[in-house]
Formats: C-alpha cells, structure tokens, sequence
C-alpha cells in the first residue's frame, strides 16, 4: 500500500475507532417474539398521551414464523406501543402493549394475557429495561391481576345486559381501586423521590407530574424551565423535553398576568359579540357548554357574583362550546343565566381552547378592566371571593 494511502487508512480508523463505529458494526435491531398469537404484522406507535391513550402511528411490521425485526438505529428514545390492530384500517386499537425504545439491541416477547389483553416483556438497553422494571412494578403494587379478573367479569356481565350482576362486582371492586390508587400513589413518590436525570426520568415527570398540573403563573411556568434544565443533555435533547418547552411556551400566553385573547360569537339574538366590548369593566369569563354537568353545578356561584357586583363595573361573559344553538338556549333559560353570552362558531372552538389553555371545561377565568388575566381555574366560593377582592381594591 501506498505510504500516503496507509497514513489516510489509519486515521479514519482511529477515527472510526474514536465516533464508536466501523464497518463492520452490524445494524442494532428491535427482536421481536411472538408467543400464542398469531398474525401477519405488528404495529408500532408512538404514544402521544398516556392518559388518552393517544397513540400515533409509525410503521407496519412483518411477521414471519412467529418472529419480527425492527432496525434500531433511527428509533428516537421514547415510549412506542405494539399491537396486532391497524389504526390506519381499523380507525382504533383496543388493545396493545407499551414498551420503551431506544436505538439499541432489544428482544421483545409479546403475548397475550388470559382476558386477550396484549402483554410485553423487553430486554436491552438500561432505559427499556428501567420502564418494565417500572412497569412491573406498579403492577404489584395495584395488585394488577386481581383488578383485571373483576374487570374481565364485568365486561362480561355488561355484554349479556346482567345489571345486577354489573353492580355486584361494581360494589365489590371499590375497595380494591380504592386501594390500588393509594398503592399507585406512594409507588409514584418513591419513584420521582430518585430524582432521575436519564430520558426516562424526564418522560416519568412529564407523565405523571406536568400532565396532571396546571400552571397558570409566569413563576410556575420559570419553576419548570429551571426544573428541565436539571436533567442531562440527552433527556433535554428528547421529545419530553421538546413537548414539556412546547406547552410551556404556550401557558405563557395565557397566564396570570397576560392580556386575555380576544374572543368572538354570537349572542341569544345573534349579535355579534366579543371579549373587548366589555373593556373597562371585571370580566368573569365562564367557559361552559349545556351538556357539561360541572359547568352548570357552577351557575349558582356565578349568580351571587353577579347579583352582588354587577353595578360595580363587573360583569360575566358565558362563552359556551355547545354545537347546537338550541341547547346552549335552552340552558340559559333553564339556568336563568341572563348575564352576557356567547355561542362561538364551530369551527373556532378548538383554537379559543388552545388559545386559553384550556384542558376542560368548566374554566372560569378573571380579566380585569385594561384586559389582563388576574386569576385562573375559578371554582366553587373562589369565584365571589376573588371578584370581591378585585372590585373592592
């Protein structure tokens, strides 16, 4: 060989050597077993939202003799979830089994447990391993295949219409949840209490903890940013990191503190209407719909603080989410609501949502008179309290 053919030869391979690869290094992949099922493809998702159930698809996998190979290397590290149903044709999936990727070497046995619930266990890098170690463990601590039998039963019971056989297994479930949850709970804490940095750590705070909150302050919201920068640089590289930023980008302009988003529809007689008619005055902004049963238990509460405060420069503005015209009609006269309303149009629901940060409803909010939110997530006696206190400063 060439001398100055050499000298280039040896140095890339140090530096192939040095960047952790060569040639030769064979691809990793994702191995998959299946045991008692059978079926042509596996699906795999990424699990958008744990608490929906919101999975998006990714890819179909061959099945072959029982076995499937998923390469690994372009996977990004997250939560994934398998199953034998195609959203893309089916339109749902019922049932599937969650598992935590990362580009590494991973066996997977997938099967099915007695009820035709899928089940999975996986083996490879730390952080698969850490969140079936995770898994498994708070399956002990809800006493998880009792709470299955009881619901095997009930579903059951439900598909033969048996009622009373319905309600018995309801009764004597409860005090099994009831026990899981707690169980659930201090299982949590311990686990938060590691204070792990990993992306796994990350995904765990932002599933269990920063999804379950609402952040309505510009110092809750600086809390978190200087939280997330505690976690190491793959985890702030990860999709958690980059969801959690997101959000929290987003609750910055709704927040205490920020100018309230204009909003616009129709009153009962089909007058335009809008947010910044009633500039100049305290606005109870009352996000509400006729069918939401929380929204109208509310209405009492609303009423003492507009029969108190309404000739002190306050008022309420109901903005309700309701498809049809009828019901959100029928609810005001039933309700006697006769403060200032808005039906807004269809089609701009789910922006004024996001927009507000709204989560559910009912979401009751202050603005005072320059048009900034003062307070959030009014409920029960906090509504008069809080008016009370901004119209008499």
């Amino acid at each position: 060989m060439h001398k100055d053919m050499k000298a280039k030869y040896l140095y890339l391979t140090a530096v192939a050597s040095f960047m952790g690869w060569s040639c030769n290094t064979p691809p990793r992949t994702i191995e998959g077993t299946l045991e008692g099922i059978e079926t042509d493809s596996v699906f795999l998702y990424e699990v958008a939202n744990e608490h929906y159930g919101s999975l998006e698809y990714k890819e179909a996998i061959p099945v072959t003799a029982g076995r499937f190979t998923l390469p690994a290397d372009s996977l990004t590290p997250q939560l994934y979830a398998l199953s034998i149903e195609n959203a893309q044709t089916k339109g749902y999936v019922r049932t599937f089994a969650k598992v935590f990727l990362t580009p590494s070497q991973t066996d997977i046995i997938l099967s099915e447990d007695p009820y035709g619930q899928l089940q999975l266990r996986a083996s490879g890098s730390a952080l698969t391993e850490g969140y079936q170690s995770f898994m498994d463990g708070l399956a002990d601590v809800e006493n998880r295949a009792v709470l299955d039998s009881l619901d095997y039963l009930f579903y059951q019971a439900r598909e033969k219409g048996d009622t009373a056989t319905m309600a018995q297994i309801k009764n004597v479930s409860a005090p099994y949840y009831e026990q899981a949850g707690k169980a659930k709970q201090e299982y949590l804490q311990q686990t938060f209490s590691k204070q792990d940095t990993t992306v796994l750590g990350l995904y765990w705070f932002y599933s269990y903890q920063f999804q379950n909150h609402t952040f309505n302050t510009k110092e809750e919201i600086a809390n978190i940013r200087n939280k997330l920068e505690t976690y190491g640089a793959d985890a702030r590289q990860s999709v958690y990191y980059a969801r959690i930023t997101n959000t929290l980008d987003q609750l910055e302009k709704c927040a205490v503190g920020s100018l309230a988003p204009e909003i616009e529809g129709v009153g009962p007689n089909g007058n335009p209407v809008k947010l910044s008619d009633f500039k100049g005055k305290y606005v109870l902004v009352d996000f509400w719909s006729s069918g939401c049963h929380w929204c109208r238990l509310e209405t009492p509460n609303l009423q003492k603080a507009y029969q108190t405060f309404k000739n002190k420069g306050f008022t309420i503005l109901g903005v309700s989410s309701d498809f049809r015209k009828q019901d959100w009609l029928e609810a005001i006269e039933e309700d006697n609501s006769r403060w200032n309303q808005l039906l807004l149009p269809r089609e701009s629901i789910r922006e004024v949502m996001e927009t507000y940060c709204i989560v559910g409803i009912p979401h009751i909010i202050l603005v005072n008179p320059k048009g900034v939110i003062i307070a959030k997530e009014l409920r029960g006696e906090t509504i008069f309290d809080t008016v009370k206190e901004a119209v008499n400063r």
